[in-house]
């Protein structure tokens, strides 16, 4: 039974198609495999957006890896950008870098493949699987650290669009502090991994 926090914190799941964020899954009201229903109600302001999720892929746990790799390599194409100068592509890989590594741990949890480009609802879809998969203390750490960093994700979201559309550049000091907000997130999803599967 999901807590009243977890009640507050739903996310938002909906297999509409291609314009709904690219989700190849057939539209389904069916629970996915932790129990989420497909669709739910955004109810927390701080989750805002859409994520989708495709059923059926018949992958083994090599998928939710190859995402990890992508995530660790972005984030380190994210420091080399940033001594390059080149800080709005930073800035970029560097919220990528946390979006992936989020989504790996989701697959690796769920066997879903989770898509959206929010942090904050990947976080929330996160803290969302483990408790209702009887982990609510391990989920009680994300919604604090997303309640405690909630500016810097909100910043670091944004930066997902801004970096390559936006009209004015980051600076080093921006590029700097958004790195280390993407760092801050891995560093949370790996913390929940080892403690989740182990070492």
């Amino acid at each position: 039974m999901p807590t009243q926090r977890a009640a507050r914190w739903r996310i938002a799941l909906t297999s509409s198609g291609l314009a709904a964020g690219g989700c190849r899954g057939r539209r389904s009201n069916r629970p996915l495999g932790l129990g989420l229903p497909l669709e739910v109600v955004v109810s927390n302001i701080l989750l805002r957006g859409r994520l989708s999720v495709s059923r059926g892929w018949s992958m083994s746990g090599s998928y939710s890896e190859l995402l990890k790799r992508r995530a660790e390599a972005m984030a380190r194409l994210a420091e080399r950008l940033l001594e390059e100068g080149e800080y709005d592509l930073a800035v970029f890989n560097a919220e990528y870098a946390a979006q992936l590594y989020v989504k790996s741990l989701l697959y690796r949890l769920s066997g879903e493949e989770w898509r959206g480009h929010s942090v904050r609802t990947l976080l929330g879809a996160l803290a969302l699987t483990l408790e209702e998969s009887g982990l609510g203390g391990v989920a009680e750490r994300i919604y604090d650290f997303a309640r405690r960093s909630r500016r810097a994700l909100a910043e670091l979201e944004e930066a997902h669009t801004r970096a390559i559309y936006g009209v004015l550049r980051y600076s080093r000091e921006q590029a700097e502090t958004l790195l280390s907000a993407a760092k801050a997130v891995i560093g949370v999803a790996r913390r929940v991994e080892e403690e989740v599967f182990g070492g």
